[in-house]
């Protein structure tokens, strides 16, 4: 592989992320499942790692993140690092996990920026260089002639909008939201707040492409039962009549040997946290 850092920034920056953020509190922001996925598509190699969230004196942290593509002469590497902030952009002090999961997706999204892709946001821009269409001059009048009236003809019937997103794009985001929820994701707020951030992408594929919306809810359905299944296993929940019901909820819908997988997936959580601990 040859790639250069210059091969890297020509090829991301001219991509237009439009589409795909969203304003808030007069920021903008971009999918973090998108952003992913786009730059699987140019760099399936890529990968990305989260070192030590930093804790500071007064209670806040900060989360840093490196992205590596490999390259013949060793990795192309950018990193970044960003505050745990609430929703006026102020640093949260003891932040919850939720608060440094969220904040570690957006450092991540702001991490591929140095690479290029959507890098025109940090830099208030509206459409990345090169893409403003061209402004048609305005047509010379000419000198009005009688009109002939005409008998009207049929206005056609509007055309449907094509969608904004392929097929195989759709997949992928799906693919993508699927991979980081897996990994990422371990309890409902967040499992929540993921949904709702891509509400939009989301909306995109229940209107064009009923049959990938079908797997994305069939998916978050039984992530939230396994969110569930895992609180009630790890002793997070401690009444003993709801435990009752995750358990026999998660047995009846996905079965016994889906069960043991499941329990056996969260003691192999468990001792890879307890290793990370020390």
């Amino acid at each position: 592989m040859k790639h250069t850092y210059q091969e890297v920034w020509s090829t991301l920056k001219e991509i237009d992320c439009t589409e795909h953020t969203e304003s808030k509190n007069g920021l903008t922001y971009l999918s973090w499942a998108w952003a992913w996925g786009i730059f699987m598509d140019h760099f399936p190699n890529a990968y990305y790692t989260f070192q030590k969230t930093e804790s500071h004196s007064d209670g806040s942290q900060t989360v840093h993140v490196a992205v590596r593509i490999p390259a013949e002469h060793g990795p192309l590497e950018r990193t970044m690092w960003l505050p745990v902030m609430d929703y006026k952009n102020k640093a949260i002090a003891n932040p919850s996990s939720r608060d440094v999961s969220d904040s570690k997706m957006r450092c991540l999204v702001k991490c591929l920026a140095m690479f290029g892709l959507g890098h025109y946001i940090y830099a208030g821009e509206d459409l990345p260089p090169g893409n403003e269409e061209e402004q048609p001059e305005a047509p010379k009048q000419e000198a009005k002639k009688p009109e002939v009236k005409k008998p009207e003809a049929k206005k056609p019937e509007p055309k449907a909008e094509a969608p904004a997103w392929s097929e195989e794009d759709a997949t992928k985001f799906v693919d993508t939201f699927i991979q980081t929820i897996d990994n990422f994701v371990d309890d409902k707020k967040t499992l929540k707040k993921n949904w709702s951030d891509n509400k939009k992408q989301v909306d995109e594929i229940a209107n064009n492409y009923p049959d990938l919306y079908e797997r994305l809810k069939t998916y978050m359905s039984k992530r939230q039962a396994f969110i569930n299944f895992k609180d009630a296993f790890t002793g997070e929940i401690s009444d003993d009549a709801t435990k009752d019901k995750y358990f026999n909820e998660y047995l009846k819908k996905y079965g016994q040997e889906e069960f043991d997988l499941a329990a056996q997936k969260i003691i192999e959580q468990q001792k890879k946290k307890e290793a990370a601990n020390g």
